[in-house]
């Protein structure tokens, strides 16, 4: 393959990475797995880029138009790689941004001193992260149908300090809830969590075709549970459980906490209203102080709109009590 080939074939993926196929029956799985592929290995695919080009241009290959034009679509191709794994190396900002406070773990009891994440990850995905952790794999916790439904544990090296117990972080992996395995996902996060001081567990869940929706969630909610009960026997948290996933498994994820906080939604248009009361007439002492009318209004309008979807979701109950008695058990 000569290397105007290879660079016309770089500069397709480039640009598939930029802007991939997502409404075309024929296109839109090769485009996904394509761009896929071009953003997970930006970085060696900058060094291969970087090295075909000067053994190309070492040989002679800008004495021609078509060997320029060949390397002019290498250096576009690069460009969108390296403007791509850069805005990755942005996640952490991403993150303390999004989540401002709360994403200062100074103040967690028990934490140990912050180990940073395995460099190599920033130059190859296959890297799983810190090993300063212990992991026990294929914990069942749950068995449904004669399927035993497995989850690791991933703990810090050493015992929490006496009296305090480690946040929990749950893993769910994607897939499109057709494939994937706690094995291929989910490992560097909960090492890199592990190392700084959580406890993580990573699920497995039943997959289609065998079972169809909502069989997915309820065995995450399987795990959310078996996790609350035995959080304590890892050193670890059972008020304190986050959730997270990829793709399918953040779907599950999102899903599972709602479900789980069900009652604290249809409590929230009450407690928001009690809180517009206070705040409009300043009768409670324990409510917060705000005064600005245009603020209030905002917020009971808000209120009053939410409760009345509830009330249009009422009559649709019926119709998922079976479901929610599933995901109660």
């Amino acid at each position: 393959m000569s290397y105007f080939t290879r660079s016309l074939g770089r500069a397709v993926l480039g640009a598939n990475a930029l802007a991939p196929r997502g409404n075309s029956r024929l296109l839109t799985a090769p485009s996904f797995f394509a761009s896929w592929f071009t953003t997970e290995l930006g970085a060696p695919l900058l060094l291969a880029d970087a090295l075909d080009t000067a053994n190309f241009v070492r040989k002679g290959g800008l004495g021609s138009a078509k060997g320029r034009v060949a390397v002019g679509l290498r250096a576009a191709a690069a460009g969108v790689s390296l403007f791509q794994w850069r805005q990755a190396t942005k996640a952490g900002l991403a993150f303390e941004q999004g989540f401002g406070d709360y994403a200062d773990l100074d103040g967690l009891d028990g934490m140990p001193d912050f180990v940073p994440a395995d460099p190599k990850g920033d130059l190859l995905p296959f890297f799983s992260g810190s090993k300063k952790r212990r992991r026990q794999k294929d914990v069942v916790f749950a068995e449904v149908d004669g399927v035993k439904l497995r989850l690791d544990v991933y703990e810090p090296q050493e015992p929490p300090p006496e009296g305090v117990t480690r946040p929990c972080v749950i893993y769910v992996h994607g897939g499109a809830w057709v494939i994937g395995d706690k094995r291929e996902q989910g490992v560097p996060m909960l090492n890199h969590l592990a190392a700084n001081g959580y406890v993580g567990f990573n699920v497995n869940y039943r997959l289609s075709p065998k079972v169809k929706a909502p069989d997915h969630v309820i065995d995450v909610k399987r795990a959310i549970a078996w996790v609350r009960e035995h959080a304590e026997d890892y050193g670890a948290d059972p008020d304190f459980i986050a959730i997270s996933g990829g793709s399918a498994g953040g779907h599950l994820a999102a899903l599972g906490w709602a479900l789980l906080g069900l009652a604290t939604m249809m409590a929230l248009p009450q407690l928001l209203l009690s809180l517009n009361v206070s705040i409009g007439f300043g009768t409670s002492p324990s409510g917060p102080e705000a005064t600005d009318p245009e603020e209030v209004w905002r917020l009971r309008e808000a209120a009053m709109d939410y409760q009345q979807q509830l009330g249009e979701l009422d009559g649709r109950i019926a119709e998922v009590s079976g479901v929610l008695s599933q995901l109660a058990a």
